[in-house]
């Protein structure tokens, strides 16, 4: 169900991460590899090192990528819900009481939900909480017929802040070291990555290199003892 604060893993395992991507998905037109968003080889990538991961995806982008979804839920990846448009850059916000919340995430959901065989889940953009103007919108979602099996919003208990290095046109050494220490400095849980960006985020999209980094950063999880798990693998009591 959806609830007024995100969830999180309440008492995330020593050294076990659940990988999360956000804004996704996207393709870089190039056929070489570099920077730029590549959903589809990051996928598959972590499906080779046995890691499943959960995409949220925004709808918008979604539509676009159709055959990404399919392949995701193929490779055992789990495809959740980031509204459709991710009204928060600019803004509007996520929380501005023009923001139609749930006509965002119903039409998501109806995008997604050939897709997802289980449990469903929900972040809010940027992780913003509920808008106050909207003291209803939980229960409004929850009582709506295609939505009120869902879990949410989804936080997340380790911020690799990876957005910042795709800002800052950080090499994927430099993006690794630092997302490295930030799973150090957690220890374990659900941990927040990006791969892609909205559509107002052009540059940061385009210097996304999260698949350099995966391919960077999983064989020195490895050696350091860290496990993998699928969001939806977590008992609900452990939210």
């Amino acid at each position: 169900m959806f609830t007024k604060r995100s969830v999180r893993w309440v008492k995330p395992e020593n050294k076990t991460l659940i990988l999360t991507y956000d804004d996704g998905p996207g393709q870089a037109s190039e056929v070489s590899e570099g920077a730029g968003p590549r959903t589809l080889e990051l996928a598959k990538y972590l499906a080779e090192k046995n890691i499943p991961a959960t995409f949220f995806v925004i709808g918008r982008r979604a539509e676009l990528h159709v055959t990404i979804l399919q392949t995701l839920t193929d490779l055992g990846h789990l495809v959740a819900n980031h509204t459709y448009s991710h009204p928060g850059t600019p803004p509007p916000r996520w929380t501005d009481p023009v923001v139609d919340h749930v006509a965002e995430i119903r039409r998501t959901h109806a995008i997604i939900k050939p897709y997802v065989h289980g449990k469903f889940f929900f972040r809010s953009p940027g992780g913003d909480g509920w808008p106050e103007s909207k003291p209803q919108l939980v229960d409004e979602l929850n009582g709506d017929p295609c939505l009120h099996d869902y879990i949410g919003p989804v936080g997340w208990n380790i911020d690799s802040e990876d957005w910042k290095k795709w800002r800052d046109n950080a090499g994927a050494e430099a993006a690794a070291d630092h997302i490295n220490k930030q799973i150090q400095a957690g220890g374990g849980g659900i941990v927040l990555m990006h791969d892609c960006s909205t559509e107002y985020e052009a540059e940061i999209r385009r210097n996304n290199r999260a698949l350099e980094v995966a391919r960077i950063l999983v064989p020195r999880l490895r050696n350091a003892g860290y496990q993998f798990k699928r969001l939806d693998e977590l008992p609900l009591e452990e939210f």
